[in-house]
């Protein structure tokens, strides 16, 4: 049980858990490190009485404010248990907060770190409670955080407060001025002016100990504002080049005149890795030693066979182990042929010279992937591209030498090509030559406009063995021939895609059947009028994956009484519309709800792909998600997710939430049990307001509920 361990067990538990590191801590209010979306820590204090009294100290040790409601939260706290205040040591306020600051800064009488950020003070905010309450603490360590462009009267009182109260700040020893920042048109290393009103302050009290920089550049300069003071350490926080260190001989010389002050610099470390030291061989005890000498030649091959096979496995691309003897090379050329990727023209060409050599290769290839890829060879765009006719034909040649020889072949794919890759032929190619062991298959048909095909109906039907069939072609196809086969049934397939544009090709597939079809992903060239009797012949579909233009077409498509998506997919569990090009409106709002009178259980999740233009997006927010709040999720009662891409992100500061039209769409589907997660799969969590949570006093002696790290405050 949790309450039968010793306090000091519990402490080595909690520590790595609610303990915050000092450069954390002093992080930059831009970097948005505290804008956390996830569970609180203080979640480990509710465990037991006995986990909330070792967590308490760890949690309320370090204390980040970020809004006035985690203020007012911390206020109430501390007025109400006495205990708590105590136990802050650093304080970290990124506001004016009002004057729950006082209270806070009045019951924290042992802080030894403050930090202040003046970039997040506006002219609607107040420092009143913060100006009076410095008065009440003294602190070992000053950081702030500001780059002198915002200027109002709350930031000049804060600013007067903090030159009074320095004085009295007897164990003011640390000023760190990391975070501040210049204009792009200023080339002198100069400080802000709020940040050279606070140091002549410093100065002048003759206390200061430790200045701690972001940049060498600056440390001379502000060196000189500091003569006064016994320094004894000057830090830079960013890691310099070595060879950036002879400019610093100056510095140090300067320093050690004037008083033996040390500086303190990080290098980027040396990214050329060390030479490897040789492990130590350990030689058998019989030099004359041969594995399995005494077996048959069947059983060795068989059981190097099976070593080899991790070897290639793991992506081995060196021939060397095939060359240590002739067992080796007999057990291991098969799945060194078994994964073939051919990233350019000329890979092909070797390939198809290695099988037309040894016609017994082409029967150990299993998967083959023709990526051609462009990546890091910028040339490879225009070598495709101008790929003359002769040279198209032996590459067409090539490839369909290849296909015929996989008799054994079971995933195809043709991905991230540009320009000639896969033609109508070499799929027929495929179907005749590997049709029963063919399992997976992803081309991007590479065909002229209008192009006529042969044996579409005979292709599909040899294709009826296939799991998963992912098909994308940009232009429109042609078959010549007019179904003198009846529609195959696709019995194994799980797992279809298709993306053409509006052409007869995909009528074809309209004539068949899914009975196991579970995953359908359509792209935006779908015929939306053909769209719903496809996901008709997929009973079981749980994944569909659509573009919105099939959605927003009056009359065709989804939409109507009669062809819903809910409707046509009852075990439908996960959704995904693309609205990149066209943006979902009101009125396909009857598209995603269920037939009147009944709901919808199995849907989950809805993933939406956003315009990436944020104007396009916020309008969509506002037009279609805010809506879908109010009038369909009720209708979907399993529907606990809605997941948005780009440019959706949630905002990292106060003022930024409130205005935030991404937080008003989370918060509005929220209420209605809903979640939502951004463009980094970062789930909103509802912060804390005045109406949120109601503050109750607790009495003296018992457990003080503790806020939430991003509802009530944010404390580690």
């Amino acid at each position: 049980m949790p309450q039968d361990l010793p306090p000091e067990v519990l402490l080595q538990i909690l520590t790595p858990a609610l303990s915050v590191t000092g450069d954390l801590f002093a992080e930059s209010t831009r970097s948005g490190t505290w804008a956390r979306y996830g569970e609180s820590p203080s979640a480990y204090l509710l465990v037991c009485n006995a986990w909330y009294r070792v967590g308490a100290p760890l949690l309320y040790s370090v204390v980040v404010l970020r809004s006035k409601p985690q203020a007012a939260a911390l206020a109430h706290a501390v007025v109400s248990n006495k205990e708590l205040g105590p136990h802050i040591k650093r304080l970290r306020v990124e506001g004016g907060y009002g004057a729950s600051m006082e209270k806070v800064l009045l019951s924290a009488k042992n802080i030894v770190a403050l930090f202040l950020c003046f970039n997040h003070i506006h002219g609607t905010d107040s420092t009143e409670g913060l100006c009076r309450g410095l008065s009440h603490i003294n602190p070992a360590t000053l950081i702030v955080d500001d780059d002198g462009q915002r200027r109002n009267k709350h930031l000049t009182a804060l600013t007067n407060a903090i030159v009074e109260t320095i004085p009295r700040w007897e164990k003011l020893t640390c000023f760190d001025i990391t975070h501040f920042y210049q204009l792009e048109m200023d080339r002198q290393h100069t400080l802000t002016a709020r940040i050279s009103t606070i140091s002549a302050s410093i100065n002048a009290a003759r206390r200061l100990r430790t200045l701690v920089l972001a940049e060498h550049q600056w440390a001379d300069a502000a060196y000189d504002l500091f003569q006064d003071c016994p320094l004894h350490t000057l830090r830079v926080k960013r890691p310099i080049l070595p060879s950036k260190d002879p400019e610093l001989q100056g510095l140090r010389v300067k320093l050690e005149r004037n008083g033996g002050v040390l500086l303190r610099t990080l290098f980027f470390r040396n990214d050329r890795a060390e030479p490897d030291v040789p492990a130590q061989t350990v030689f058998s005890l019989n030099p004359h030693f041969v594995p399995m000498a005494n077996e048959s030649s069947d059983v060795q091959e068989m059981v190097w066979s099976h070593v080899l096979s991790f070897v290639f496995t793991a992506g081995w691309g060196s021939l060397r182990p095939l060359l240590v003897c002739k067992m080796f090379m007999e057990a291991g050329l098969p799945h060194l042929y078994t994964r073939i990727t051919l990233p350019t023209r000329q890979h092909v060409y070797a390939l198809a010279r290695s099988v037309q050599a040894h016609a017994e290769y082409g029967a150990y290839i299993r998967e083959l992937t023709l990526t051609l890829s462009t990546t890091g060879r910028p040339w490879a765009v225009q070598e495709l591209f101008r790929m003359s006719d002769d040279e198209a034909s032996v590459y067409n040649a090539s490839l369909q030498y290849i296909l015929a020889r996989c008799l054994r072949l079971e995933t195809f794919a043709s991905v991230g090509h540009t320009g000639h890759a896969v033609r109508w032929d070499h799929i027929a190619t495929i179907t005749a030559t590997s049709n029963t062991s063919m399992r997976e298959l992803i081309v991007n048909v590479t065909e002229e406009p209008e192009a006529v095909i042969r044996d579409v109906a005979l292709v599909f039907d040899m294709l009826s063995n296939l799991h998963a069939l992912e098909l994308r072609c940009k232009n429109v196809l042609l078959p010549s021939d007019s179904d003198p086969l009846a529609p195959p049934r696709f019995t194994q397939l799980t797992q279809l895609t298709l993306d053409f544009p509006q052409q007869p090709l995909t009528g074809r597939f309209m004539k068949c059947e899914f009975p196991v079809l579970r995953r359908l992903i359509l792209g935006r060239g779908v015929d939306p009028a053909q769209l719903s009797q496809l996901v008709v012949s997929g009973p079981h579909i749980d994944f569909l994956s659509i573009a919105a233009e099939t959605l927003i077409i009056p009359g065709l498509g989804f939409g109507t009484a009669k062809a819903t998506i809910l409707h046509s997919c009852p075990k439908l569990a996960e959704l995904v519309v693309s609205a990149t090009h066209s943006p979902l409106q009101a009125y396909t709002l009857p598209a995603f709800l269920p037939q009147p009178g009944t709901a919808h259980t199995c849907l989950a999740i809805l993933r939406i792909e956003m315009p990436l233009d944020r104007g396009y997006a916020e309008r969509m927010c506002k037009e279609f998600l805010q809506p879908f709040a109010t009038r369909v999720c009720p209708q979907l009662p399993g529907l606990r997710e809605v997941a948005l891409s780009e440019p959706v992100t949630w905002p990292t500061t106060e003022r930024e939430i409130d205005n935030s039209v991404w937080v008003q769409t989370a918060e509005m589907l929220l209420a209605v049990g809903v979640e939502v997660s951004d463009s980094a799969k970062v789930r909103w969590r509802k912060r804390l307001g005045p109406s949120t949570r109601e503050m109750r006093t607790p009495k003296r002696g018992r457990r003080t509920a503790v806020p939430a790290v991003n509802d009530a405050m944010e404390i580690d």
